[in-house]
Parts: structure tokens; sequence; C-alpha cells
């Protein structure tokens, strides 16, 4: 099918624009046999000197995998002494997804509860993060570890690196056996996506 919408002009000499509104019902972009939609834009100046502009727009109906996200230590070498561990959160989906660790032996870094682009989802409610979040606003669970919810939406960010420093290097052991203990890993069970 083709639709031609002519007669349009924008003024010249300055910034002017045009908009125009393409509106798809839903099962055209939803159906299961891949369809394609292309439009195309052309703009041809009064000035015969001046070339014709031509661009296209596409819409095409695609599978996207199911949301999931996860957690997990970067890994280490057991060889080496860290100063600080890298906790990775990545997936793809709009949710939020809990990590625990136990504030015994490591603190989190507070840049990352600081960060105003991060949200997280404390006490029943969404909370940005702010020079006024702490660790010590973090809930503890039942077994003593830090529980924290972070609100994700893979379109703006899929990844996340949370650091996380020894409380006492001198007094307990950071192997890499042990920090796993401290951080564990986080399957997808911890991981709700948004309904």
């Amino acid at each position: 099918m083709t639709k031609t919408c002519s007669n349009c002009s924008v003024s010249g000499g300055d910034f002017h624009s045009d908009t125009f509104v393409v509106q798809f019902d839903r099962g055209e972009l939803a159906d299961a046999v891949p369809k394609m939609y292309c439009i195309q834009m052309t703009a041809t100046p009064q000035d015969t000197e001046l070339p014709v502009l031509s661009g296209y727009v596409m819409a095409k109906y695609i599978r996207t995998a199911s949301g999931g996200w996860t957690g997990k230590l970067e890994r280490l070498d057991g060889s080496k002494d860290y100063d600080a561990y890298n906790y990775i959160l990545e997936g793809n989906g709009v949710g939020k997804i809990t990590f625990k660790w136990n504030p015994d032996y490591v603190t989190i870094n507070q840049s990352f509860l600081q960060n105003k682009e991060n949200t997280f989802y404390i006490g029943g409610q969404n909370v940005t993060g702010s020079a006024a979040l702490t660790e010590s606003a973090v809930p503890t669970d039942g077994n003593g570890m830090k529980s924290l919810t972070v609100v994700v939406n893979a379109t703006l960010r899929g990844r996340y690196e949370v650091q996380f420093y020894k409380v006492d290097a001198a007094e307990y052991d950071y192997s890499t056996n042990a920090i796993s203990a401290y951080l564990p890993d986080t399957t997808s069970s911890a991981w709700v996506a948004d309904e």
C-alpha cells in the first residue's frame, strides 16, 4: 500500500519544521509474520541549484528476547590481592533486580548509592540516588545481609558496575572463595520484571 503526501512546504532561510504522525494498528507490528514498513521523505528545494534531499524511516516487527537481569562478581585472579571488587549487574528488560552483600566484610561504594542516574526500590517506593542515601538506609535481611533493589530499564542502561571495598583486610579472609560468600551471585530468581 502506498500513501503520498504532497504539496507540503517548509519556509526557508531559517530553522523550520513540519510534523507528520504515522500510526500503525497494533496488529500490523505484532503479527508473527515479519513485516516492514518504509516511509520515504523527499525535500525538493525551490532553488534548483540545491540538491534534492531524501531519507527513509522504517518500522519492522522483531522478536525480542525475554527480559532478565543477573548479577555476578567480576572474575577474580586468585593470585592477586584486590583493594575493591566489581559486582556487575546486566541484562535486558524493565523491572527490578535485588543483590545482597555482607556489611561485616564489605561496604558498597557510596557513589553508586548517590548517583542521581540510579533508582532504587526501598521501603516500597522508588528512591533516586542522592547524597542523603547511605549504606545504613539499605535494608538488612534476616541473615544480616544488606539487600538493595535497583530499578532497571535496559533501553536506558543495560549494565551497572558496583564497587565494594574491604572492611578490614587485616582481620578477615578476602580470598577468592571467601569474597564470593560476602557478595553472592544473583540468579534470575532475584529479577522481577515489570508487568
